[in-house]
């Protein structure tokens, strides 16, 4: 990060945002027991997940309605038969198992008992705070039984452990299980944008849109409102 010039602050959180002067803008940031204060700048680009619609001051929120889900990944030791495997059954109910090098275990996840609990998203509700207080009791013995139709041998694994995440998505995709890149500029505050993404690799559908902003805006045409790559 150093290298490349880029400030990274760490135990912070951005509280609001505000405009300044014409084209500025200002992020009010406290840091872990201090008090706040002001960074400004040209461009604010909000990557907060699941916290996109939690800055007050002139942020209004974004047009696009998001869903929050508080969700459960088990983790298992594998059984000899599956402990080089990685398993994903798609379109349906169904299940993904796949290894998780980190703790030398396998991930189980499944489309019916993955997803804990759900609500849409609303200002002041953070859904940090609801993963924090939420009880994380497990459905991996449900998870387990379904996957042993399929692959008998799971039922030999050991459970571990669960990882339990807030996972944020478009209202719209509730539906189709999509995960869009969400790219919005705000309609008030020059230089604020938005972005949620839900793969690793939609970093280079925001740069291309950002690419593209900077050639229609100095051409004064019109650019679409958002972008979504499934």
């Amino acid at each position: 990060m150093l290298e490349a010039g880029i400030e990274v602050r760490l135990h912070t959180c951005a509280e609001s945002l505000e405009r300044v002067g014409d084209n500025g803008l200002a992020v009010v940031a406290r840091e872990a027991n201090r008090h706040s204060y002001k960074l400004t700048t040209r461009y604010v680009f909000n990557c907060t997940y699941s916290g996109l619609n939690q800055l007050g001051g002139d942020f209004l929120g974004t047009r696009a309605r998001l869903k929050h889900e508080i969700t459960e990944m088990a983790l298992l030791e594998a059984p000899p038969e599956l402990e080089n495997l990685g398993v994903t059954v798609m379109d349906g109910p169904f299940y993904s198992m796949m290894p998780f090098p980190s703790r030398q275990l396998h991930t189980l996840s499944h489309v019916r008992y993955t997803p804990h609990l759900h609500w849409d998203d609303e200002r002041g509700v953070d859904p940090y705070t609801q993963l924090a207080a939420y009880p994380r009791d497990t459905r991996v013995d449900r998870m387990v039984r379904d996957v042993a139709r399929y692959k008998p041998a799971v039922l030999k694994a050991n459970y571990v452990d669960s990882l339990f995440e807030v996972k944020t998505i478009l209202a719209k995709n509730e539906i189709d299980d999509g995960r869009p890149i969400f790219f919005e500029k705000h309609p008030a505050l020059h230089g604020c944008y938005s972005v949620l993404g839900g793969k690793i690799d939609n970093i280079y559908d925001v740069l291309e849109k950002l690419d593209a902003e900077s050639l229609v805006t100095s051409s004064n045409q019109s650019l679409p409102f958002a972008k979504h790559s499934s």
